[in-house]
């Protein structure tokens, strides 16, 4: 029962983040090089992609991360969490077995969430 309390007033009164899809880190990231890195490499730093698509003969592996950050706002009579979405996308495309070229895109949005009456 005690643990309950704690894990509800934590719940309650702490911040949230939340990651889904691929870790794409700056650290994973600058492993990536450029008529360097092969597939077998990208797999073994990024796992499988959300996406694979081939176009014209190339070959374009994208992976995609979003990240919801939250903090509670207590209100009268319910809980808003407020906080902001950033999402990655990055896309390989590959010459071959190579990376060939690396696009990376971020955007972020307001996030917005309330419990209770």
């Amino acid at each position: 029962m005690k643990s309950f309390v704690w894990f509800t007033f934590f719940l309650l009164v702490g911040c949230a983040r939340v990651m889904t899809g691929a870790d794409l880190d700056n650290a994973r990231l600058e492993q990536i090089v450029k008529g360097k890195t092969s597939k077998d490499e990208i797999l073994k730093i990024l796992g499988e992609p959300s996406e694979k698509a081939t176009e014209n003969g190339t070959e374009r592996w994208i992976f995609v991360s979003r990240v919801t950050s939250a903090s509670p706002r207590p209100e009268w009579l319910r809980l808003s969490y407020r906080g902001d979405v950033k999402d990655k996308r990055l896309t390989i495309i590959f010459d071959q077995n190579l990376v060939k070229d690396i696009l990376v895109s971020e955007s972020t949005r307001p996030f917005n969430s309330s419990v209770g009456f």
